[in-house]
């Protein structure tokens, strides 16, 4: 029986094949990868968007309107603004960190938003991460026209709705409505007030 032999230039051509097709096959299994961590990149994101919303609508909703503490400040060394707040957390499984706490949203020096909640007896503190990777961090308050905030004025709409971009201690009020600022996202939350003129 006759053996059949390959010759070079025949070997040369199938090597030169199986190349092309492993680079096919390593260019579209390294897209595949690729498309993966966007995806898991975009679902973080997501996530993260849903759960500081949530929680933030949910603090800025119970804010002590009757006996306001809610105040803005640069802390030291920390380039992005702080807001200092008391709240009703309501009914905790720890009763230290139920109803009225004090409460504080700033950006740590590992670039993450937190939100830090005092106990009662003011020896504990939970630290909450609400979002990561922070790169830009703005508050923006917005209330009726205050000749005290004067200097912190940005903008105003029609003259009856102000926007401030700090809010100071002997304020004693809170503002109606905060816009929050994260990287390239904004964020609206309002803020209850004990009375609201609306003006037609």
């Amino acid at each position: 029986m006759k053996k059949n032999y390959f010759s070079l230039i025949e070997i040369v051509i199938s090597i030169f094949l199986i190349s092309i097709i492993l680079i096919f096959l390593f260019k579209h299994f390294s897209n595949l990868i690729k498309l993966e961590n966007n995806l898991k990149i975009i679902k973080e994101n997501n996530f993260q968007k849903s759960f500081l919303h949530s929680r933030l609508s949910y603090v800025f909703n119970q804010i002590n309107i009757e006996k306001p503490i809610f105040f803005s400040q640069f802390d030291k060394n920390n380039k992005f603004i702080s807001l200092n707040f008391e709240f009703d957390n309501g009914s905790d499984p720890s009763p230290n960190f139920s109803f009225f706490l004090n409460g504080k949203i700033y950006v740590n020096n590992k670039n993450e938003l937190i939100l830090d909640i005092l106990s009662f007896d003011k020896k504990e503190l939970r630290k909450n991460v609400l979002f990561k990777n922070i790169k830009n961090f703005k508050v923006y308050f917005y209330s009726l026209e205050d000749n005290n905030l004067k200097s912190f004025l940005i903008k105003n709409y029609k003259n009856r709705i102000f926007c401030y971009s700090f809010w100071p201690k002997d304020k004693n009020d809170v503002p109606s409505m905060l816009e929050i600022f994260i990287n390239d996202q904004k964020f609206v939350f309002f803020v209850p007030k004990k009375s609201i003129t609306l003006e037609y």
